[in-house]
């Protein structure tokens, strides 16, 4: 499946989830293995979106519902889980590009974040150069 043209989600989804767990949600020793955890998540994916041109069939992974993500990432957020299983989705056609995944508001929340710690970490900083004087 890693020949496909489109990247596959074990490529894509590693970013978001690490983003929101600092560490891989996805442990695979081989490519196989890393699409049967995501399958583990999102359920094995639909006749319709596998991809006719690979050697691997759809029928070599156990069919298996999809499980809430919250399972595998218990503190995610509704933002983070909107964002994470967009990034999931099997099919490349059904999946969230970088450019409207860069758009998501996940990431606005994360840049009002950053905007209040700059604002913080500045004003802490002029304050400490006051009381210096």
């Amino acid at each position: 499946l890693a020949a496909v043209p489109s990247y596959l989600p074990v490529y894509t989804a590693q970013p978001a989830d690490t983003l929101a767990m600092y560490k891989p949600l996805f442990r695979g020793n081989s490519d196989v293995d890393q699409l049967g955890k995501i399958f583990d998540v999102i359920g094995l994916p639909e006749e319709e979106d596998w991809p006719n041109d690979v050697a691997l069939p759809r029928n070599a992974f156990a069919s298996r519902p999809a499980q809430p993500i919250e399972k595998f990432v218990p503190d995610i957020d509704e933002m983070g889980k909107d964002l994470l299983l967009k990034c999931l989705a099997f099919n490349p056609a059904k999946r969230i590009s970088a450019y409207a995944a860069l758009s998501h508001p996940y990431f606005h929340d994360l840049e009002k974040c950053k905007e209040n710690l700059d604002s913080h970490m500045s004003s802490s900083q002029n304050s400490s150069e006051v009381n210096a004087s």
